[in-house]
């Protein structure tokens, strides 16, 4: 199966406050996002991470992503290393986006920022996108996968 979660932001204490997130401190942060990711995915699966996976040091971020189930599958955000960095801590794969094929034939464009909906090449049919942390899940073509809005977890692709 597939999932789809954006902004972690694995080891940032400040999101914590800038985004209202349920947490007294960062450990308590990570590990439950940890915890929610393992308790859904497992090593068969894939997840596609849209950006901003961990605000923390290489050392670190490669601690959190090596505990995580799946083929992990990342779209560069604004805070994330890059490509041979992020292959280092943990990650299979690393795109600045990615078409991917829904599994009803639509064609979605995977990024971590949001276009405007005009700005969709005509080619795809939908994007997700992450980055906007307190937002509608989904605004015309586009659907939101920020943890943020959704308990925290990754999302299957079966909801979407």
């Amino acid at each position: 199966m597939d999932y789809f979660i954006s902004d972690t932001h694995f080891g940032h204490k400040n999101v914590i406050r800038f985004c209202n997130r349920p947490f007294k401190t960062v450990t308590e942060m990570n590990d439950k996002i940890i915890e929610n990711w393992n308790n859904i995915v497992t090593d068969a699966d894939r997840v596609f991470v849209l950006g901003d996976v961990a605000l923390c040091a290489t050392g670190e971020a490669k601690f959190y992503i090596e505990q995580l189930n799946g083929h992990k599958v990342l779209i560069k955000g604004n805070h994330d290393f890059n490509e041979k960095r992020m292959l280092e801590v943990g990650f299979d794969e690393f795109h600045n986006s990615y078409d991917y094929r829904m599994p009803d034939g639509r064609l979605a464009l995977l990024e971590h920022r949001p276009i405007p909906d005009c700005m969709i090449d005509e080619k795809y049919d939908l994007m997700m996108h992450g980055h906007i942390h307190i937002s509608e899940k989904v605004r015309g073509k586009k659907i939101n996968v920020s943890c943020d809005i959704w308990e925290f977890e990754p999302i299957p692709i079966k909801v979407l």
